[in-house]
């Protein structure tokens, strides 16, 4: 009689420590990007008049996507597991659905008005990005260590597909204005220069606490100083900051804020503070994405469930709060396009770069240009289709609703997630 696989068990504290640095990574990772990061690559745009299309694209882009990009380079690397397509594709479905509920509940008019360029542009490279995917992770079939589980291949082309689908969407970014022009000639009513769509707002925290004449780093009232303790606040916040100290005392002193730089001070300077700033994040991101992910994996050994599975639902909406905080201060300020743009801007980002990036220096460097092959085919081509069919859901009612948000569309995207996660957990416990 075959023996029954033993189930990894551990002691109390171990539970708790794992969860309390999964909790901590979260934390750090959002304040690196949000506090940090996206403030440093704000000061570097506009020291070197990078256009805010292109910028928005680009910097704005990677620093609002940074936790899962390198959850995405640490699980592929260093740990060699499947939690990192599991976060990003995780972050799809929070990105999509909770932030865009999220949002329209923050809006003073219970509604989100969205122009229809801009939501065409984003739609549709996110599908245009869950398609390459899709082929990208075709090719299934076992290995030859492990016969009796399938696992998916990924070449080097497919992956640079993957990054060559974002450059074109940095593309069509910097050239949108002339891009409307031209399909506006062909119709008999232009629209209204004042609602010419504009780049993706990454980032929408700093851009929207600044206002349109400041410049980014500039603005001693939006500093974030770490270390000050909170007032008129529930002895819950107290304690949480307190258990987070010595990480607020070492992120504090060891990563230059350039909000700090006075606005009349040398901009050769500030952008230098940046340039530091910005390493410093990187070398913090590493460190918190590491955790993040040994601890969830573990995490994941105890209770016997597929890393990715854990990628899909702890990980995912961990790695995506900085964008939720972004787009719900964008809602609440006004800027519908903003708060959706966010959402879907990064959902691109994740697939085509947090994915196809990692991918196509893997089969460089790690693999010799042969296909990678350490994804276990569990559920991973699924829940693709799953991103597919939520897309073609909000795409219908925003037909419908002439790109109008309403709270009642917050429900239905909650609902949808809740529905999401229990399909995730039923296909390692009752599939």
């Amino acid at each position: 009689m075959p023996e029954l696989e033993e189930v990894p068990t551990a002691p109390w504290w171990e539970w708790l420590g794992l969860s309390a640095i999964a909790c901590a990574s979260f934390w750090c990772q959002a304040t690196v990007t949000e506090d940090r990061l996206v403030p440093a690559l704000n000061v570097i745009a506009h020291y070197y008049n990078i256009p805010d299309d292109i910028a928005g694209a680009t910097l704005m882009a990677a620093g609002a996507s940074s936790p899962e990009l390198f959850s995405s380079f640490v699980a592929l690397f260093v740990t060699h597991s499947s939690l990192g397509l599991g976060t990003i594709v995780g972050s799809e479905i929070f990105n999509q659905l909770v932030i865009c509920a999220g949002a329209v509940y923050s809006s003073k008019t219970g509604k989100l008005e969205l122009d229809r360029a801009i939501l065409i542009r984003e739609v549709g490279f996110y599908g245009l990005s869950i398609i390459l995917l899709y082929i990208s992770l075709q090719d299934v079939e076992p290995i030859d260590d492990d016969t009796l589980n399938n696992h998916i291949y990924v070449s080097f082309w497919e992956a640079c597909m993957l990054v060559a689908g974002y450059i074109l969407y940095v593309i069509v970014c910097a050239n949108m204005n002339d891009i409307v022009d031209f399909f506006s000639s062909f119709t008999s009513s232009r629209e209204n220069p004042a609602m010419r769509p504009t780049g993706p707002e990454y980032g929408a925290i700093v851009e929207l606490e600044q206002g349109e004449e400041e410049q980014a780093g500039h603005n001693l009232e939006s500093h974030v100083d770490l270390m000050i303790f909170p007032s008129n606040t529930s002895k819950l916040n107290i304690i949480f900051w307190l258990s987070l100290l010595p990480l607020r005392f070492l992120l504090q002193y060891t990563v230059p804020d350039v909000l700090k730089v006075d606005r009349d001070g040398d901009s050769k300077s500030a952008v230098r503070f940046a340039y530091f700033s910005t390493f410093m994040c990187l070398v913090w991101l590493i460190i918190g994405s590491y955790a993040m992910v040994a601890s969830l994996e573990r995490l994941a050994e105890l209770m016997d469930i597929p890393d990715a599975v854990i990628g899909f639902t702890v990980s995912a909406a961990g790695t995506s709060l900085p964008n939720y905080i972004a787009s719900k201060i964008a809602a609440e300020k006004g800027f519908g396009n903003q708060a959706v743009s966010n959402a879907f801007g990064s959902n691109t980002f994740n697939i085509m770069v947090g994915l196809g990036l990692p991918w196509m220096l893997y089969t460089s460097f790690g693999t010799g240009f042969k296909p990678y092959h350490g994804l276990p085919a569990e559920g991973i081509l699924e829940s693709i289709l799953i991103l597919a069919v939520v897309l073609l859901v909000f795409v219908v009612l925003m037909i419908f609703t002439g790109c109008v948000v309403y709270k009642w569309h917050g429900n239905l995207f909650l609902i949808l997630y809740c529905c999401y996660i229990a399909f995730a957990i039923g296909q390692v416990y009752l599939g």
